[in-house]
């Protein structure tokens, strides 16, 4: 997003184009994660629907327990995909477009996205919030296999099934923990060269004192 010095923009054009840039960004970031709680809300309304479903007959709808883990693990890969890009753009803000906004202005504020607070908070939750995912991802899947496998029966078929959920439970399990394995990046705190107060100076006509 570095505006090159002879690309002759003037100052108040550039910083709107920098603010048009922040609220794309932001508005893009808000919209992922819309989209990643959404995908897990619908995850977790199929699963509530195939569970009533199974649970109702003790004969061949607990195979549609077998379903679970396979959905289970396309919510993950939708999950880590979200999760992805959203830190991509958060890096972005912190990074690329805080050089930029310090670059255009004398002293440029340091917004939420750059914020020493957030990545600090983001450091100190991300083992709750990877346990929050896994509990509501892998928990079900990890329920349903065995409550599939249990109401079916050993046989041929209920054991590919099971090798498959199993198969299905554990990518899950690597996605959603890919997902929070990174750690907040540590961006330096922001130098601003102190500028000196200009000393006072006595005027000429003024007697120096004895």
């Amino acid at each position: 997003m570095s505006l090159p010095d002879d690309v002759g923009v003037p100052r108040n054009d550039a910083i709107g184009l920098v603010a048009t840039y922040f609220t794309a960004a932001r508005a893009e970031l808000l919209q992922r994660m819309v989209l990643r709680e959404g995908a897990l809300t619908l995850f977790l309304g199929a699963t509530a629907a195939l569970f009533s479903f199974a649970t109702n007959d003790t004969g061949g709808r607990r195979w549609a327990l077998f379903l679970i883990p396979f959905l289970g693990l396309g919510t993950a890969s939708i999950n880590l995909q979200h999760t992805t890009t959203i830190r991509s753009i958060s890096r972005y803000l912190a990074t690329e477009f805080q050089n930029e906004v310090a670059r255009l202005t004398t002293r440029a504020p340091i917004h939420w996205d750059a914020s020493r607070s957030r990545l600090v908070g983001l450091g100190a939750t991300s083992r709750w919030r990877a346990s929050a995912s896994l509990l509501l991802i892998v928990g079900p899947e990890i329920a349903a296999t065995w409550l599939a496998y249990r109401g079916v029966g050993p046989g041929t078929s209920a054991v590919v099934a099971l090798a498959l959920s199993v198969l299905a439970v554990a990518l899950s399990l690597m996605l959603v923990i890919r997902g929070f394995s990174a750690r907040p990046w540590p961006e330096p705190e922001p130098e601003f060269t102190p500028v000196a107060a200009p000393s006072p100076r006595m005027p000429e006509d003024t007697p120096a004192s004895p």
